[in-house]
């Protein structure tokens, strides 16, 4: 049991990592943002990355992401990927245009966290946007995964991007897009995430988009959300013309909470939902925004999760959103697995804020039984 480092309660829903339980975060997170700012620090040194976003006066800014880094000569971003090198902002000083990646194919249909509402899996989209009525069997989805984040989520499925930021990771666009063949029906930017290296992914979307004109590839990202408005809206155009998918992780609806478990606020993610739900209507044959979030045991309850769906349902309550079953991992793997308690309040939370299009995934992770 661990006892909370504000309020001196215990509970098994209280992570060491974090020494503060929920309502601790919420009711007295001034006093608590230097401890919880700590805790960050400490993750990141532990990966020798750098602890906090440089403001450098007179710095060059990067304006990719919310972090607005600003960077002197030699110095790395947040992400550390991005670096001030000779006055520019490059990723890296040998291979102009490269970025860390790793390359997969997966068959479709495919378990991505959107999966249940995008045509590639679904009856979604066809003939437009699809190949088949329902899932795309025989065809393949080409997953780009980004070696980098700007978050520093303590629950990070996928935190080894972190040790593969290295030359042997480095692809120019050419050579990702170079594996696509007639078989691959979609084309989805993950990571870690892409945004700190959204220019390379856009470049491959871009030139995909030409290579593949007068066929079926669509164009899809799942993301933190946390681009510069600027990008969110090249983003969206290029899923919206090829069908695509945009999935956003809603990791916390409170900044406060979203602060505690990623390190940031989610100012710049929840503006950026709002301008892909105003963009959707225009195209009512495949849904072009989707939502996810984990259920990370005592830090998003369902009343977080109603907070969320009805900030969703407010703009369009037939937006998919997935409820994801967290498991013990990373820096919170003193935590146990989502119950089905918990997740069955939470779908009833996200039905009861007007959301009408739900999904649970990662069922085989929820704690004690198999969820039907």
């Amino acid at each position: 049991m661990t006892n909370c480092y504000g309020c001196n309660a215990q509970g098994n829903l209280i992570s060491e990592t974090i020494g503060l339980c929920r309502d601790c975060i919420e009711d007295d997170f001034e006093r608590h943002h230097a401890h919880l700012e700590g805790v960050h620090r400490r993750v990141r040194a532990d990966f020798d990355m750098p602890l906090m976003s440089p403001r450098e006066p007179d710095g060059l800014a990067c304006d990719v992401c919310a972090r607005s880094c600003s960077m002197i000569p030699g110095q790395s971003g947040y992400c550390s990927v991005r670096h001030n090198i000779g006055g520019d902002i490059a990723i890296d000083s040998e291979t102009a245009g490269a970025a860390y990646v790793e390359l997969r194919h997966d068959p479709l249909p495919g378990s991505c966290g959107a999966s249940f509402a995008c045509p590639g899996c679904s009856a979604a989209g066809f003939p437009k946007y699809s190949y088949s009525r329902g899932a795309e069997s025989g065809y393949k989805c080409l997953v780009v995964n980004y070696n980098s984040c700007n978050f520093n989520c303590l629950f990070c499925q996928h935190w080894s991007f972190r040790e593969k930021a290295t030359a042997e990771y480095l692809m120019t666009p050419e050579q990702v897009v170079q594996q696509i063949d007639d078989s691959v029906a979609c084309l989805c930017f993950t990571g870690g995430d892409s945004a700190p290296q959204i220019e390379h992914a856009l470049q491959v979307a871009e030139l995909a988009a030409r290579e593949t004109r007068g066929r079926i590839l669509r164009l899809c990202w799942e993301t933190n959300g946390s681009q510069r408005h600027s990008y969110i809206q090249r983003i969206a155009r290029l899923a919206f013309e090829s069908g695509g998918l945009i999935k956003i992780e809603l990791k916390a609806f409170s900044p406060k909470i979203h602060y505690a478990l990623c390190g940031i606020s989610n100012r710049q993610v929840l503006n950026n939902f709002r301008a892909l739900q105003k963009v959707a209507p225009q195209r009512p044959e495949t849904p072009l925004a989707a939502a996810s979030t984990v259920l990370v045991p005592g830090y998003i309850t369902p009343g977080e999760i109603w907070r969320i769906g009805q900030f969703m349902a407010s703009r369009g309550s037939e937006t998919p959103y997935a409820l994801l079953a967290f498991f013990p991992h990373f820096y919170l793997n003193d935590l146990p697995s989502t119950s089905r308690e918990h997740a069955d309040a939470a779908l009833e939370a996200a039905l009861d804020s007007g959301l009408k299009k739900l999904h649970i995934g990662n069922k085989f992770f929820i704690e004690h039984e198999t969820y039907i």
